[in-house]
C-alpha cells in the first residue's frame, strides 16, 4: 500500500498532514507536520507528529466518543461568546424588522415602442421608481395621478416580492405563489400606508 493522504491543513510552507501509511508490513495513521524545503522544492516531514497503530487508534476513538462534549467545550468548538451571540441576534431581529420596509415611491414614464412591457420597476438606494411605457395602451389610461400611484405601488410591491423569491429554495409552484402573495401583500401595505 502506498501512502494515502486524508487531509492537509496549514500554510503554504507548513502543513499538518493526516495520512494512512505502512512501514514494514504494519499499517498506521500518521498525523505529522510537514514543511516545504525551498532548496529541494519538496515537502518533508518534521519530527513533530503522532503515529497511531490499530490499538492506539481504537483507544483514541473510544476516548473521543465518550468524552466528545468535554473535549469540544475545552477546545471551544461551537462556542460563541455571549457578546457575539447578542450581536447576531440583534442583527437577525433588525433584518426581520426591515425586510418589508419600502422606500419612497416615484412614478414616471419611459417611451420605447419595441418594449412589450407596460412598466419597469427600479430600486435605487432608498427609493423605488415605477415607470410606465407611454407607447403602451395601458399608460394612456393612467392620466389620473392617484390611479397611477396606486397601480405603481401594486407593481412595485409585486416586483420586490418576486425578487425575494429568486433566492428561494422552494420549487413547488403552490408554495412559491403562496409566498409571493404573502410578501406582495406585506410590501403593498407598506406602500399604501403613507
Amino acid at each position: 500500500m502506498s501512502r494515502k493522504v486524508l487531509a492537509e491543513q496549514g500554510s503554504p510552507r507548513n502543513r499538518l498532514v493526516l495520512a494512512l501509511d505502512e512501514y514494514q508490513g504494519h499499517r498506521y495513521l500518521d498525523a505529522r507536520e510537514w514543511y516545504l524545503d525551498r532548496k529541494a522544492e519538496e515537502w518533508k516531514p518534521k519530527k513533530r507528529g503522532v503515529t497511531f497503530n490499530r490499538d492506539r487508534f481504537g483507544a483514541l476513538m473510544e476516548l473521543v466518543q465518550t468524552r466528545a462534549e468535554e473535549i469540544m467545550d475545552w477546545l471551544g468548538v461551537g462556542y460563541v461568546p455571549e457578546h457575539v451571540a447578542r450581536y447576531e441576534e440583534a442583527q437577525a431581529q433588525a433584518q426581520l424588522e426591515t425586510r418589508y420596509r419600502v422606500g419612497d415611491l416615484e412614478i414616471g414614464t419611459f417611451s420605447e415602442r419595441r418594449d412589450p412591457r407596460f412598466f419597469r420597476v427600479e430600486h435605487e438606494g432608498g427609493a423605488d421608481r415605477v415607470s410606465f411605457n407611454s407607447e403602451q395602451a395601458v399608460a394612456s389610461k393612467l392620466s389620473n395621478e392617484d390611479v397611477a400611484a396606486t397601480l405603481g405601488a401594486v407593481l412595485c410591491a409585486y416586483q420586490r416580492a418576486r425578487a425575494m423569491l429568486s433566492a428561494s429554495p422552494a420549487t413547488d409552484p403552490e408554495v412559491l405563489f403562496e409566498q409571493l402573495e404573502f410578501d406582495w401583500a406585506r410590501y403593498l401595505s407598506d406602500y399604501l400606508s403613507d
